[in-house]
This record gives structure tokens, sequence and C-alpha cells, in this order.
């Protein structure tokens, strides 16, 4: 009897509004809970839990309807996170206040990552068709380039209209030279624009950081150093994007998600960082647009770089910068490798398009005269970099 009354009195002083610091109570899945008590963070997490389960089933449900995608080798439904999280819910989601524990912050993440996979599936998929079924347009539009390659960025400098107000370059990672090309791209532009305020932006800076050649020694990515000195001597400050949630202690959080594909009759996953994922995108892109519309605010006239992955930065691809800026003021460049060097036949097909159209494309430098098809197709210009074996 004693421990019945013992588990009463427990259970009554977590409860108390005194014990809720304060927290109000919120309406979730039709129930009025207290995000502090303890009968309100069990009501909460249940409700996440089961949130989470029949995301994830519908998830796999449009995934197996849309048949092979290119999102699957990347994005795809999961419910289990290997990590786990550490960092404070609140940091991620500001305004989602009811997030009370790191388990709680996993089902919610994962939810909105499977309610987005059920929302782009389909739309990837029929891009995909539309493209294929474009193709000969594409063929008919692709302006015809003669330069040498050792010209390619000064060629890209003068394809930027003047009117462009961002400039968006979106890169395959791990490339010396495809960095080299990003340095030597950013002194065509000054020597194009010579007068005028241009500023970079970057995933590869954290957010809040200014380079300066003091940074030297303390950068995140030590590895595109060469653009930032190339930045800092053509007078183009170098701004970071990079919410600091990656870097801290979620850096190496991973989410398993299926591909829909089987090998041996065993449903296969993939693991990725969560910042790759679809939700991790979207929480990113977003706060980088933060950082983004701040500046422009005080720079109304200046021309933004923003240099990224390309997945980023793409046309048509599921929360890109590209959404959230004015169309008839972006330019979108993406600079890919001109063949995988450690793939086991060396690919050609490197590029979001390359993989559109089963690499029927392989010119060095594309462009197409309709600005309708570039942005079916991703990019208003691609060029092919040459690459050589290296280490990663």
């Amino acid at each position: 009897m004693k421990k019945y009354l013992l588990l009463w009195f427990v259970f009554f002083i977590l409860t108390l509004p005194g014990y809720s610091q304060g927290a109000r109570s919120i309406v979730l899945g039709k129930k009025l809970v207290n995000p502090q008590s303890f009968s309100g963070t069990i009501t909460i997490s249940n409700i996440l839990s089961k949130r989470l389960e029949t995301s994830f089933q519908k998830a796999c449900a449009v995934q197996a309807n849309c048949g092979s995608n290119i999102m699957a080798s990347t994005y795809g439904p999961s419910k289990r996170i290997k990590g786990p999280f550490v960092i404070r819910p609140q940091a991620i989601y500001p305004n989602a206040n009811f997030l009370t524990h790191s388990g709680q912050l996993s089902d919610y993440f994962l939810t909105n990552n499977n309610r987005a996979v059920e929302k782009f599936y389909p739309r990837m998929q029929l891009r995909q068709e539309q493209i294929q079924q474009h193709l000969a347009d594409f063929e008919a539009a692709t302006i015809p380039v003669s330069h040498p390659e050792k010209e390619d960025m000064h060629w890209l400098a003068s394809r930027i209209p003047t009117d462009t107000n961002y400039l968006l370059i979106g890169e395959a990672h791990r490339f010396p030279e495809i960095r080299q090309a990003v340095s030597t791209l950013l002194h065509e532009i000054r020597q194009r624009f010579p007068e005028k305020q241009i500023f970079l932006f970057s995933e590869f800076l954290m957010e809040g950081e200014v380079w300066t050649e003091q940074d030297a020694f303390e950068l995140y990515l030590k590895q595109f150093r060469e653009v930032w000195n190339t930045a800092q001597k053509e007078n183009i400050p170098a701004i970071g994007l990079e919410p600091l949630f990656v870097k801290d202690k979620d850096a190496n959080v991973h989410i398993i998600h299926k591909t829909g594909k089987k090998t041996l009759g065993v449903a296969s996953s993939h693991k990725h960082n969560i910042w790759a994922s679809l939700e991790g995108m979207k929480l990113r892109n977003t706060r980088w647009m933060e950082v983004i519309k701040t500046y422009r605010e005080n720079y109304p006239d200046a021309l933004f770089i923003i240099y990224a992955g390309s997945w980023h930065v793409e046309y048509a691809l599921p929360y890109s910068l590209t959404e959230y800026l004015p169309a008839k003021e972006t330019f979108v460049a993406t600079l890919f490798p001109n063949c995988h060097p450690y793939h086991r036949t060396c690919s050609t097909i490197t590029s979001t398009f390359d993989q559109l159209t089963d690499g029927k494309f392989p010119q060095r430098v594309l462009q197409f005269r309709d600005p309708a098809l570039s942005r079916l197709a991703g990019m208003d210009v691609q060029i092919k970099v040459s690459v050589f074996p290296h280490e990663y």
C-alpha cells in the first residue's frame, strides 16, 4: 500500500504546474498537454512515435509506386537515426517548444523527412519523365562551344547576365580541381565587374564567420583556403552560411533510410549524415536564406555569389535556394568532374543532368538557348572539370 501511495505522490508532484517551470500547455494531436510535465512528456512521445510510423508507411508506399528515382540513393523513408541527437531540440526547431529530449527530436525530424519524401518523390519522378520526353529539344537548344578548356571560367564569367544579383555556384564535393576552378572564376568575375560590390556566401564557412587571412589555421574546411584567399585578393568578402549545429556534437549523426530495392531478397538501406537528408537540407537552406536576406537588406545592389554543393542550388531540386530567390535575378552554374577517377569504369556520368538523361549530353560545357529547358535541366550552365586520381 505504501508503495502505491509513494508512486501516486511522485506522479502528483511531477504533474503540478509549478514543476513545469512556467511552460504553457499546448494542443498536440487534439490533446491538451504540458510539455514539461511527466504525463505531458509521455503523451507527446507517444503522439510523435505514432506520427513517425504513419509517415514512414506512407513514404514507403510512395517510394514503391515511383519505382526508380534519382533521389533513392540519397533520400528515402526512415524511422531510425544512428546517433542519437545531442543538441537541444530548439536549436534546430526554435518554435517546437513541445520537444524536450533527443528521442522526441529524432521522431519529429524523421517524420518531417518522411513527409518530404512523400511530397518530392512524385515530383522528381515527373521531372525525370519530362526530361526524357524533351531530349530532342535539349539537343536542338544546345549552344555550341569551341573555346579551349583553359578558358572555361573566363567564358562562364562572360555568360553571366549583367542584371544578375544571385550567382549560384554548385559543385561536386571533394575535387581540388573544382575548387581551383572556383578560385579562377572569382578572379574572372571581378574582371567582368570591376566596380561592383560582390559578396561570396558559402556552405564551407560556418554561420557568422567572415574570412580574414588570420583565420588560416582555424578553418572549418581547410581545403577551401585557396578560394577564400582569392576572394580576399579580389575584394570579395567571404561569408559563412553553415549553421553551427552541423559542425557541433551532432555532426556524425546519421539517418538510415530505405532505398526501395532488395539485395538477395533483403530490403537494402543507406546511411547518410542527417544534414544531407531532405529535412536536413530544408533546415540548412532555410537558415542560409536568413543570412542572405539580412545582407541583402544592407547591400541592395551587390552581386551575391552563393557557393555550395550542387543539390543546394540546382533548379527543381527539393528545397533548392532558387525557390527563395527572384528568378530573373538568378543564374545557376554547376561544376562537376569530367569522370569519377575511382570508379571501376571511370564513369563520365557525374552530374545530376547526366543521371537524368543517361549520359546523353557528354559535352564539357553545356548551356541551352531556352530558359525553360535550363530550368528543367537544373542549371543555366554546366561545366565538367578535368580531374585526376588524388587523396580525398
